[in-house]
C-alpha cells in the first residue's frame, strides 16, 4: 500500500519536475536565438505542467490506493541508485555533446550557449525521470507511517481497510505500515 502510493506521488513529482525543466530550457533557447519567445512558451508550458503535477501529487496524497490497481516500477528503487542511473546516462551524453563543443565554438556565443544549455536540461530531464521517482519510492514507508500519524482522515481509511482486507496469498497480516 505505501508502494502504490508513493508510486501515484512519484508521478506528480516527475511532472512538477519536467515543468521546471520546461522553464529552464526556454530559458537557454531564448538566450541562444536572443528571443524572447521561446522563453514566454516554454514557461507557460512548464507552469502547466507544474500545476498539473501538483495536482495529480494532492490527488493521489488525499485517496486511498486502490488495491486492484497494479503499478509496476522497473526504475530505480531508492535515490542512490536513481543518481547512479541519471549520472551516468548524463555522463555519455555530455561527453559526446562536449566533444562538439570546440569546433561549434567559433560560430557565435548562440550556438556554444544552446549546447550548455541541452548539456543542462538532459540532466534535469534525467533528475526528473529517475532521481525524483525514485527517491519518492524509496521514502514510501516513512511518507505512509507519517500521513497515518498526524492525518485522521487517512488513519480513519487505513483502519476501515484493515477491517475489510483479505490476504491474497496465504496466511499474511495486515501490513501497509
Amino acid at each position: 500500500m505505501a508502494f502504490a502510493r508513493a508510486a501515484d506521488i512519484s508521478v506528480g513529482a516527475a511532472v512538477v519536475a519536467v515543468g521546471i525543466t520546461a522553464a529552464i530550457a526556454g530559458l537557454f533557447w531564448g538566450a541562444a536565438a536572443v528571443t524572447f519567445l521561446p522563453l514566454v512558451i516554454f514557461v507557460v508550458v512548464g507552469a502547466l505542467l507544474g500545476l498539473l503535477g501538483l495536482l495529480l501529487i494532492r490527488r493521489a496524497r488525499t485517496r486511498f490506493p486502490k488495491e486492484t490497481r497494479t503499478r509496476t516500477i522497473r526504475g530505480a528503487g531508492d535515490a542512490r541508485n536513481g543518481w547512479f542511473a541519471a549520472g551516468g546516462i548524463w555522463l555519455v551524453f555530455a561527453v559526446i555533446i562536449l566533444s562538439t563543443l570546440p569546433s561549434l565554438a567559433d560560430r557565435g556565443d548562440g550556438i556554444a550557449i544552446g549546447l550548455i544549455g541541452i548539456i543542462v536540461c538532459m540532466a534535469l530531464l534525467l533528475i526528473s525521470a529517475f532521481v525524483v521517482p525514485a527517491t519518492v519510492l524509496g521514502r514510501a514507508r516513512e511518507s505512509l507511517r507519517r500521513v497515518a500519524a498526524t492525518d485522521a482522515h487517512y488513519r480513519a481509511l487505513l483502519e476501515q481497510d484493515r477491517l475489510t482486507w483479505h490476504p491474497r496469498y496465504g496466511d499474511q497480516m495486515y501490513g501497509p505500515l
